[in-house]
C-alpha cells in the first residue's frame, strides 16, 4: 500500500494504473542505466505490437545479480 509501505502479495495481474515491481526478460542485449543515475536510458515504455498502444512504462532499479561485460 503505497500511503503505508505495507508489502502485500503478489497479484495475479496488475490493473489500469497500478504499480507493481516486475522483472522482464529481453530476447537481447540491452544498454540502460538505473533511473537515478540517467533519466533518459533508465526509464521505458512497453508498447503493443498489436494495436501500437502505449501498455506500460517504468524506471531501472540495480540490477539484483552480479554480471560481467563481455569484451
Amino acid at each position: 500500500m503505497p500511503a503505508s509501505l505495507t508489502v502485500e502479495p503478489a497479484p495475479a495481474a496488475l490493473a489500469f494504473n497500478d504499480i507493481g515491481q516486475v522483472r522482464l526478460r529481453a530476447s537481447a542485449p540491452l544498454a540502460a542505466d538505473t533511473y537515478t543515475a540517467n533519466r533518459a536510458t533508465g526509464a521505458f515504455i512497453l508498447i503493443s505490437e498489436a494495436t501500437n498502444a502505449t501498455v506500460a512504462a517504468g524506471m531501472l532499479g540495480a540490477p539484483r545479480f552480479p554480471f560481467v561485460l563481455h569484451r
